[in-house]
Order: C-alpha cells, then structure tokens, then sequence
C-alpha cells in the first residue's frame, strides 16, 4: 500500500497544469509534516464526503448440547461514517511589471522565477494541513481518539461502543510510569483491545518520557517544523513519535497505522492527488493566476483499539 509520502515522487508528471509547458513543474509536493506522514494512501473516492466501513457489532457464538437447534447465523453488522473531505489550495501569480520586466522574448511562456512561487505555495499548504489534521477537531488526529467527545465522522460514539477508544485522565498529574504503565495495558483490556504500535506526543510530554527512562533528555533535535521526529524513547512496545504541532498535555497510542488501517482518502483524482488549475487574469494586473489545491480526508478502521491519555502536566 502506497504512503501519502511516496505519491511527491509522481506530482510533476501527474499534476494537471492546462495550457502550460511541464517545464514549470520544477519543484516536488512533498507531504513531510504532522499526522498525514503516518497515514497510507487510501485512493480517490468521489462525493461530497468520504465514506468508511466499519464493523459494529458481531452476532455471538455459542455452546451447545448433541441435537440443539442451530442458532442465527454469525453476521456483523456495520456502519457507514461519513468523513467530511478539506479542501486545501494556495494561489501562485504573475503580474504584469513582472512580465515586462522580463521583455518580449519571453512573454507568455512561463511565469517569473517558478521554483521559488511554487515551493512557498506548497509550504504554506503543507503547513495548513498539517494544523488541520493534527488539531482537536473531528476531523483531526486527537479527535480520531475519543471515548465520545468527538463523533467518529457523523457516527456519535455514545451509541456505538464499539467506535469509543481507550482514554485515561491524568487530572493535571504530571507524566509517570505508573500513569503511562495503566494507559499502556489497561487499554489493552476489553472492550478496547489497543494494540499499538506507535505513540505520538509533543516534545513536551516526550522530554518527561525520557526523565523518567534515563534521567536526562534524549530526544533529537525537531528539525523540520511540523515534521515528525522519531525517536528511541518506548512506551510499552510501542515506538514514540514527536508530534510538535500536537497538544502538549496528550499522549496517543495508535493502532494499526503499519499495517494500513490508518489512511488518507482523496477527492482528487490525479494520480499525483494535487491539481493545478489556471485562473486567468482575473480583474488584476496579473496575466496568470494558478491555483494549487488538494482535497482529502483522515479515517481509519479500528476506532476501539486506539488510546489517548489527556489532561498531563505541562510544566
């Protein structure tokens, strides 16, 4: 399964640009930031919101005596959430000084200085998705954790228990073992079943992780802004994962995410999920305006097998 990651590689021969020469497309879209570099490229999917399958329930086994009655057949039942798609775009120009500027000879054949518009375009989308999927919302990262303060698409998870994940209230204690050793195995409980294999958290909460295991800080360096930062600190087995865009006072366990139960759906059809359109003029001085847009949304299959830890100590 391909990860959003691997589809910059194919951005330049696939993104639509009407009317131009390829030679414009001098620079890669690269999905380097947040919680969309963890997640697998689920494909396009057309409508207005993106739907998930989810399994809800299961018809139970049972025991039996020689010559008893055959019970109902074993069937799941299942739910359909709906996963409202975020349209992303940024808009990069030509104005009519800079065309002059360059004189006739090259006129109407490509924009001033292409590499540079087109990277900090990207950039300035890179950075709106990943404080769109990172955040507390629905939609984002730590709003895909809930026990039911946040619906799981339109599926309210109080009358589904079987969308409510694992959470535990630290009640403003600051991080422990014994705090990350319950959230670590008692979500390992049923109903929950968290399994996880990875943990993400801020460099806040990661700092305290690494006290407590060495008894100094041993985490690197968070280059990159918004990027993720691994590092060798364990919760339990599970990897952790410095998330810096991610609330200071949550540790997430997610499950799944190898093995591709975490992913992104796309409302754009491209193969390279990025679509660049020419505006025209418009009613400026600008004889090329080119919009740069995306649409995706986050989901994921197994909603009762993931853990959040909340409410720790930030000082």
């Amino acid at each position: 399964m391909t990860t959003v990651s691997d589809i910059s590689n194919t951005l330049s021969a696939d993104a639509e640009f009407v009317g131009g020469p390829s030679n414009f497309y001098s620079s890669v879209f690269l999905y380097g930031m947040g919680a969309v570099e963890l997640l697998s490229d689920w494909g396009y999917q057309p409508g207005e919101d993106a739907m998930i399958e989810i399994e809800s329930a299961l018809d139970a086994a049972e025991t039996y005596s020689e010559g008893q009655a055959l019970p109902s057949p074993i069937e799941s039942t299942y739910l359909n959430a709906k996963f409202t798609f975020k349209h992303f775009r940024g808009v990069i120009r030509e104005s009519g000084h800079e065309r002059r500027a360059r004189g006739p000879a090259d006129q109407g054949r490509r924009v001033k200085d292409p590499e540079r518009k087109m990277k900090r375009a990207i950039e300035s989308i890179k950075d709106k998705m990943a404080k769109t999927f990172d955040d507390a919302a629905t939609h984002g990262l730590e709003g895909q954790v809930s026990a039911g303060t946040y619906a799981f698409g339109d599926q309210v998870r109080t009358t589904h228990t079987s969308l409510k994940a694992y959470e535990l209230n630290a009640s403003t204690a600051a991080v422990s073992t014994a705090l990350l050793g319950k959230f670590f195995h008692v979500g390992a409980d049923t109903p929950y079943g968290v399994n996880a294999d990875i943990g993400v958290t801020s460099s806040t909460q990661a700092r305290r992780i690494a006290e407590l295991g060495a008894g100094k800080l041993a985490i690197p360096h968070a280059a990159g802004g918004l990027n993720l930062v691994w590092t060798d600190l364990l919760i339990g087995t599970a990897p952790v994962v410095i998330m810096p865009n991610l609330t200071t006072s949550i540790v997430l366990l997610l499950s799944g995410v190898r093995a591709g139960k975490w992913g992104m759906v796309w409302n754009e059809a491209n193969p390279g999920r990025f679509h660049v359109l020419d505006l025209g003029a418009a009613n400026m001085d600008n004889p090329l305006n080119l919009q740069i847009s995306t649409s995706c949304a986050m989901a994921h299959t197994n909603p009762n097998e993931q853990g959040k830890l909340y409410g720790l100590s930030t000082g």
